[in-house]
């Protein structure tokens, strides 16, 4: 503000003074919005960016249950098909040697080792050959 002559201020001065107060006001309000609107901006880019990162994980961590759950009811399938072979080799072996489970499952285990195969490959060439001898006992092929 400025002073006249004898130390007073006129309205008019006073007013401009007051409108030039009220613009300086709404500059630095408006810069200060500004600013909130940048940060809150900002926050909300660095927050979506993380929501998309945590999506992608459990999108990942989905796939990789659905792979394991897929992998072991194969496991399961497998399992359940293999003891159905080795069952059937057993009562094959237990038939024709009149021999208990146990004795019958060591048999296979045994010639599972000496032929080094799987114990459910050799179960179901057992089953396989007692199936197709089915007018007989099943009977050891001949030493050849």
């Amino acid at each position: 503000m400025t002073v006249v002559e004898g130390g007073s201020v006129t309205e008019e001065e006073r007013l401009t003074a007051l409108r030039d107060d009220i613009i300086q006001m709404l500059a630095a309000a408006l810069q200060s919005d500004q600013r909130h609107a940048a940060e809150t901006q900002r926050r909300d880019e660095q927050h979506i960016a993380e929501s998309d990162r945590r999506d992608e994980l459990h999108v990942h961590e989905l796939r990789r249950r659905d792979e394991l759950h897929a992998h072991e009811l194969e496991t399961v399938r497998e399992a359940l098909e293999t003891r159905e072979l080795i069952g059937q080799a057993k009562g094959v072996i237990m038939a024709a040697l009149s021999c208990s489970p146990d004795e019958a499952f060591q048999l296979l285990r045994k010639q599972s080792q000496h032929e080094n195969r799987k114990l459910v490959e050799v179960a179901a060439d057992v089953a396989r050959r007692a199936a197709s001898r089915s007018n007989g006992p099943y009977q050891r092929p001949a030493a050849g």
